[in-house]
């Protein structure tokens, strides 16, 4: 049964027309998964030198199996944020005579081979090969890497479990980001010892290799969690209504439509961003970058270093969604410029929940303040910044995007509907603050050139009647070309 399904899904694959189009976009991609692969192969071939500059004195065995917990705990993160996990369209099988345990164990089993999964083996094989065999016996080394490979399917399970579980349970977002964040910040000030911990785990295995089977079991526990997870969700109602009654009590943010026309569509605006993979997505990534600012914890870095990074912080779902501004319509545009649906209640909507987006973003990024050094009034006048300058700037780079996108599709490295121009806006948002700040910083007057920045923002935002009403204007004489462009792809 397995291989009718393997056999079906290929052919839905080669047929699709999407693999048709886009070829140079998919070669870009490729060259840069082979980039990627190929650093990962080089690193772990000279992973015993790296770890012995950085630790001359230390046992590089010790050392790696003090730092395998960490790279596991960050490749949940980021398989969660980037990692598309597969999907079997069920619903032609379920009137079928075939058993739901066999569809579901194909789905689970289907994610097993993965660019991700590659990327720790490609990393750990060679030292394993270099290091580890000819310091243990032969016994202890299989349990190693039983061990590896334990972790490895645990992390693709644990975050497959995740990344559905938080399709109808978003809220619970915040308490996974929440935790990874406070264990990595009780560890990095010596609270809990995860490093210290894992090297005696692993010491253990080294020592008894049955208990290999541990991590083995674990990894067993993992895939039937996820099974179950499935199991309970296979048939179409059961899941659809869960994922309605989610859709309706996360995105009907009745509080919006006390603020009439405007909150109205910004409410609209919301459900669409849930409903769709691809603007959730984003979602997901911009509250990954929320943990960004504890790669400065301690870091030594300059304040034109901490600007850039809140900056990053407070704007990256504005980044990432505003620039698709008009391409998130471009299936139903032609829809919008029929109806009673006047420009300025659309851009002056989307201006809004983006700028709310910013300021949750910052007040979400306020506990840093009590870890690191001028914080608060770096990442106050950033958000500032942000609302009054970054936000138009991205709407008018959306007035020239007239890119179809499928909202629908929610990979991380579906770059449909951004072009080179989405990501070189990033290069003048970022410097501009920096270079408002540098010449009061060279003078003395460091806080005065961060609050020079800001007062640009607030200067933004209380004129933001005119430069939205020039960005209208602008749209107003674009919109017929940008309807057309989306009706010809």
């Amino acid at each position: 049964m397995f291989a009718r399904l393997f056999i079906n899904e290929w052919k839905e694959t080669i047929r699709s027309p999407y693999l048709s189009t886009s070829l140079i976009q998919k070669i870009g991609l490729g060259i840069l998964a082979l980039y990627l692969l190929l650093n990962f192969l080089a690193a772990g071939i000279y992973l015993d030198k790296i770890l012995l500059e950085v630790f001359p004195s230390a046992d590089v065995i010790v050392k790696l199996n003090g730092f395998l917990l960490y790279y596991f705990l960050f490749d949940i993160v980021m398989r969660f944020f980037m990692q598309s996990f597969p999907v079997v369209s069920i619903k032609p099988y379920l009137t079928l005579p075939i058993k739901r345990s066999s569809i579901i164990h194909f789905l689970i089993l289907k994610s097993v081979p993965s660019f991700f999964n590659l990327l720790p083996l490609l990393l750990f094989v060679p030292f394993f090969v270099k290091v580890i065999i000819p310091t243990y016996s032969i016994g202890a080394s299989i349990a190693w890497f039983v061990t590896l490979l334990s972790l490895i399917l645990m992390s693709n399970f644990i975050s497959f479990y995740l990344k559905k579980a938080f399709d109808l349970k978003p809220l619970f977002i915040f308490v996974f980001i929440a935790l990874i964040s406070g264990l990595f910040y009780l560890d990095s000030y010596g609270y809990v010892g995860l490093a210290k911990g894992m090297e005696n785990v692993m010491g253990a295995i080294f020592s008894y290799p049955l208990l290999a089977l541990i991590p083995f079991g674990l990894a067993i526990v993992s895939y039937m969690m996820l099974y179950r997870f499935f199991r309970a969700r296979i048939y179409l109602d059961a899941l659809a209504k869960e994922t309605a009654n989610e859709v309706d009590s996360t995105t009907n943010l009745a509080i919006f439509n006390r603020f009439g026309k405007i909150g109205e569509m910004m409410n609209l605006e919301m459900k669409m961003i849930w409903r769709n993979a691809r603007s959730r997505t984003f979602l997901y990534l911009s509250i990954g970058f929320l943990l960004y600012p504890f790669l400065i914890i301690n870091s030594g870095y300059g304040i034109g270093m901490k600007i850039m990074f809140a900056i990053l912080t407070t704007g990256m779902f504005a980044f990432n969604y505003a620039q698709l501004l008009l391409s998130w319509h471009s299936t139903h545009f032609d829809y919008i410029l029929t109806r009673n649906i006047k420009a300025a209640d659309l851009f002056k909507s989307k201006y809004y929940l983006m700028s709310l987006s910013v300021l949750i973003s910052y007040i979400l990024t306020l506990p840093f303040c009590f870890i690191i050094d001028d914080w608060f009034m770096i990442s106050t006048m950033s958000m500032l910044f942000n609302i009054g300058v970054s936000i138009y700037m991205y709407i008018y780079i959306a007035n020239y995007n007239s890119k179809k996108i499928d909202p629908s599709k929610g990979n991380t490295f579906n770059f449909e509907g951004f072009g080179a121009a989405h990501y070189f806006i990033m290069i003048p948002i970022i410097l501009a603050p920096i270079l408002i700040y540098l010449p009061f910083s060279v003078f003395g007057y460091a806080n005065l050139g961060m609050a020079a920045f800001g007062f640009v923002g607030i200067f933004g935002f209380l004129f933001r009647r005119q430069i939205l009403g020039t960005l209208i204007e602008h749209f107003e004489e674009r919109k017929h070309t940008i309807s057309s462009a989306f009706r010809n792809q």
